[in-house]
């Protein structure tokens, strides 16, 4: 309640240039919650959250599942995985995802390219094996 009224954070702009005092502050705060109580207060008053997990556990999210949140997408072996979506709706519509799901070394030539590595350099590097062939993405 103190920093609901306190007028050093009334606006966005105010919070970041407060964020020195303001994030230990807030810290201390939420260490007296667990991380389901704190859920729960933010259901309760409608407030956007979402904890931070690990990459792998995204596929449970109950969010990302209930919302359309995650695409299929094949692999190069012909498996089916997911994959998360943007955070973003156009017209209630989630963005899918653009292109397939690359294959191993599929860009590592033009990465190479992109950061200063000649095409002799990058065929040498090829050649001792230290990078795979070019290869095209998975279709």
């Amino acid at each position: 309640p103190e920093l609901a009224d306190d007028p050093r954070v009334a606006t966005n702009n105010q919070r970041v240039l407060a964020r020195a005092w303001l994030i230990p502050r807030l810290q201390e705060m939420f260490r007296q919650y667990s991380v389901r109580e704190l859920q729960d207060m933010f259901e309760a008053n409608a407030l956007p959250y979402a904890p931070i997990v690990k990459p792998e556990q995204l596929f449970e999210d109950p969010h990302l599942t209930g919302s359309g949140g995650l695409a299929a997408l094949i692999t190069e072996t012909g498996e089916e995985t997911k994959v998360p979506l943007l955070p973003l709706t156009f017209d209630g519509e989630r963005l899918p995802p653009r292109q397939p799901l690359p294959s191993i070394g599929a860009h590592t030539a033009e990465v190479l390219r992109s950061i200063g590595y000649s095409q002799r350099e990058i065929e040498a590097l090829q050649q001792q094996g230290a990078i795979g062939g070019e290869r095209k993405a998975a279709e």
